[in-house]
């Protein structure tokens, strides 16, 4: 809970957004020494007529160029600083809605929860570019991008602008309007505060979240990756089989051209083309009467040659090995 007259400020911004100029409004005057926010950013004690604010400089976003570097300061500002905080000001220049402007928007939801816009006030800082074109704050944000729009509309539509270039009178009176937008951002609340355990519970639910995402991914790798080994699998089967194929019809025409008495039959082993060759059945010798005698050229007799008949005529089986050898000599 806030305590009456008593309220603290967070300002959150790019670097560069003007937070340093917001503070000089808050205290009328320039600070004699700007003091970057650094790794712990800044605390200003500034007593205004009715309140007294603690107001803390948070670094810069994207100042770090890893987000969760960014971050992780963002955060140990806030623990180091204050035990909690009656509002957020976030700090945004006048001029088109960048990319980085909606991922620091983001960026602050991730950190602090989705709570943390009910005390939250969007400060447009350079509110003195919109004079030279003739145009108010309000004809500008009517005009803006639907995300700006929509992140007003989650803020309950408290946004103030600054012109860094009036005189100090004037500078001041954005700063007692800032102030006023306080007190009725506490009578909303109910006098109830941003707390660090907000912030513990915020960051919980976040690594809940990006554990989930992690797991999600994980598992998307794996399907992924059993995917693409069926595809290779199916792809090298279909190679092998038309390999195959390429090889019977390969073997056929090699065959039809060694001879027409020649009849083959291709058979699919493991991996490889075995040939059969099956030549036609042998004639028969004769074989003589018993008692019955030949002459004999050799001197071998009549039961020798039947038996070499016999042998000789028996079916030849040429190897694999042996038809390649063939037709390579066929070809030279």
């Amino acid at each position: 809970m806030s305590t009456p007259n008593n309220a603290s400020l967070v300002l959150i911004g790019r670097h560069g957004a003007g937070k340093t100029a917001v503070i000089e409004s808050l205290l009328g005057k320039r600070l004699k020494v700007s003091t970057p926010a650094g790794d712990i950013g800044n605390t200003y004690k500034i007593t205004t007529p009715g309140m007294a604010l603690k107001v803390i400089e948070t670094p810069g976003f994207f100042a770090a160029v890893d987000i969760n570097t960014c971050k992780s300061k963002l955060v140990g500002t806030i623990r180091t600083s204050t035990p909690s905080t009656d509002a957020f000001g976030m700090v945004i220049q006048i001029g088109r809605f960048t990319t980085e402007k909606g991922k620091m928007i983001d960026l602050f939801q991730e950190i602090f929860g989705e709570g943390v816009f009910r005390f939250t006030i969007v400060i447009f800082t350079k509110l003195d570019e919109l004079t030279y074109d003739d145009m108010t704050l309000d004809e500008f944000l009517q005009d803006s991008t639907p995300e700006l729009q929509r992140f007003l509309t989650a803020c309950g539509g408290r946004y103030i602008g600054f012109d860094n270039t009036g005189d100090w009178e004037t500078r001041a009176k954005y700063g007692e309007r800032l102030v006023s937008m306080l007190k009725d951002l506490q009578m909303q609340n109910s006098n109830m505060v941003y707390t660090v355990a907000m912030l513990d519970e915020a960051t919980g639910c976040q690594q809940k979240k990006e554990e989930e995402e992690k797991r999600k991914q994980e598992d998307e790798y794996r399907r992924e990756k059993e995917e693409m080994k069926k595809r290779m699998r199916q792809g090298m089967r279909r190679e092998f089989d038309a390999e195959l194929q390429r090889e019977t019809v390969t073997t056929s025409q090699k065959y039809q051209a060694f001879g027409q008495d020649t009849k083959y039959k291709p058979t699919h082993g493991q991996g490889f083309q075995q040939i059969v060759l099956r030549r036609a059945k042998p004639t028969q010798v004769r074989t003589p009467p018993h008692g019955e005698q030949r002459p004999s050229d050799d001197g071998r007799t009549p039961k020798g040659r039947v038996a070499d008949t016999v042998q000789s005529s028996q079916p030849k089986r040429r190897s694999l090995f042996e038809l390649i050898s063939f037709f390579e000599s066929q070809k030279n």
